[in-house]
């Protein structure tokens, strides 16, 4: 729908727009990241500080991976 909504003119920013990357702080638990209904989907998340500066990237796979093998610890 998006193209075609743009394409048409009628469009609203709902219709045309495309979720961006999801940013997480550090402190974040990994446990409720991947229990989370609004992460269900998301493959990575980008780490930041609360100023914004990049600390670097989380993979889903490495974060059940990480869970995991703490469970199983």
């Amino acid at each position: 729908m998006r193209g075609d909504a743009l394409s048409k003119g009628e469009a609203s920013a709902g219709d045309v727009m495309e979720l961006g990357l999801t940013t997480i702080r550090p402190h974040s638990p990994v446990e409720k990241l991947l229990e989370s209904r609004s992460n269900q989907g998301v493959k990575s998340w980008l780490v930041s500080t609360s100023h914004g500066r990049l600390l670097g990237l989380l993979l889903r796979a490495d974060a059940e991976r990480a869970l995991a093998a703490r469970e199983a610890a």
